[in-house]
């Protein structure tokens, strides 16, 4: 009885305040179901640049007071945060000598997103922000 969670060394989970809805929509050229897929495609093939990702679960979409996250200062309040698991099987791919998710935080850094999709945030500039007050997009390990 071998399940994924049993061979997973990493889990981790992604929380974001861009609109990464897993649509599936991969036909239409120009639609909010298209471009919400567009940004979780980017998600999914950044985490996908040092190692081969197992998501755990589809992006979830809640209301949340980012008060208590690590969202950057220039977002306050209640805002629509997505958020899911992934894991990869081998130890530490994404740490740097800043930490367990270093590396996967400059791969991050500034890569194009779009917006005025779902999202209730707004961002000076339509990129992924790892760090500062325009942090849009941060990563835990997950215990489960």
């Amino acid at each position: 009885m071998n399940n994924d969670d049993s061979i997973l060394i990493n889990l981790a989970q992604v929380y974001t305040l861009v609109d990464i809805t897993q649509t599936g929509d991969t036909s239409h050229i120009t639609s909010k179901a298209r471009n919400q897929m567009r940004n979780w495609e980017s998600t999914v093939q950044v985490l996908g640049l040092r190692a081969q990702v197992i998501t755990m679960s589809s992006p979830e979409m809640v209301e949340f007071s980012v008060s208590r996250s690590r969202f950057g200062s220039n977002f306050t309040g209640n805002q629509t945060i997505w958020t899911f698991k992934f894991g990869v099987e081998q130890s530490n791919v994404y740490a740097n000598e800043t930490g367990v998710f270093g590396s996967l935080i400059a791969d991050f850094t500034n890569v194009p997103i779009i917006t005025g999709l779902d999202e209730t945030a707004t961002f000076e500039v339509p990129t992924f922000c790892t760090s500062g007050p325009g942090t849009n997009i941060y990563f835990e390990v997950s215990k489960s």
